[in-house]
């Protein structure tokens, strides 16, 4: 049991960042809701989108090609289906949106293989070099780096 006598403390300690009894809601409602709060930097909003839209892109091909799934990768893509149906219906206004590409990181290689993005640098590396500035400018704070 533990150190707090709580089997359940993981979840007892974040029960206070849903926005109701359940971690789970409707799908996109609490992505959406934090992708309008006010206050959010602009490359924050654009990175995290684009990182939802990604995904949503990803669990649409995964979810075509899951008949054709080799039955050694079977596991992995039942993970990555269940995974982001999770992600997509996790019920945190603020986390949800917030830290969705944090969340995200287990999966990518597999929506990655399921996109059959291509091999050419000049769409990769044009990618990786604006996710990358993107998420920077985020963490700094678009303020603190363009004088307004």
């Amino acid at each position: 049991m533990g150190l707090f006598l709580d089997p359940l403390a993981t979840y007892h300690g974040y029960h206070g960042d849903w926005n109701s009894r359940s971690p789970l809601g409707f799908p996109f409602r609490a992505l959406w809701l934090g992708a309008v709060a006010p206050h959010r930097p602009l490359t924050n909003l654009i990175l995290n989108s684009g990182w939802i839209i990604f995904a949503v892109v990803g669990f649409a091909m995964i979810w075509a090609r899951a008949k054709n799934v080799p039955r050694e990768r079977r596991v992995e893509w039942l993970f990555t289906i269940l995974y982001l149906l999770f992600l997509f219906t996790y019920n945190s206004t603020y986390w949800a949106f917030a830290e969705f590409l944090r969340f995200l990181i287990p999966v990518i290689p597999i929506v990655l293989a399921a996109l059959w993005l291509p091999r050419k640098r000049v769409i990769r590396i044009p990618w990786a070099l604006a996710s990358a500035v993107l998420a920077a400018l985020s963490a700094l704070g678009i303020h603190n780096v363009l004088p307004i």
